[in-house]
């Protein structure tokens, strides 16, 4: 329901990705579950924070922490870039408000950042999501 939502409205999707999911599955999976089904999901690139058909972009964060990225910032990291991304669908940059952000599976965020770090990212995450963002 959330997908066909977004892709009936047009707004972007974020997709944190913490388990092993791809960017070309996920959007094939919101295709079969879309109404439409010609919105968010299309052509599948394979780079970080790549989108596909425009509207959707994944964040791989096992991907990228296999591929070395510290561990210790990269939470902080990735709050900037949330942050970030939902600013530029505020100024035009792709549909109504900063559009919807998921995170695919707290439970590993969890797993691999502990709870207390996990806790804090995903209020962050609200924030930014309610737009009331104090930008830290």
């Amino acid at each position: 329901a959330t997908s066909a939502t977004a892709e009936g409205t047009g707004r972007r999707v974020l997709w944190i990705a913490c388990g092993p999911s791809t960017e070309v599955g996920i959007a094939s999976s919101i295709k079969r579950t879309s109404a439409g089904g010609s919105g968010i999901g299309g052509g599948g690139g394979k780079t970080r924070d790549a989108s596909v058909g425009g509207r959707l972009h994944v964040v791989p964060v096992a991907t990228e922490l296999a591929e070395g990225s510290d561990d210790a910032g990269y939470l902080r990291d990735l709050s900037r870039r949330v942050r970030s991304w939902a600013k530029e669908g505020g100024s035009g940059g792709g549909g109504g408000g900063g559009g919807l952000i998921v995170v695919d599976d707290a439970s590993l965020l969890s797993l691999l950042f502990g709870e207390r770090a996990a806790y804090f990212f995903l209020q962050s995450i609200r924030s930014v999501a309610a737009g009331r963002d104090d930008g830290g």
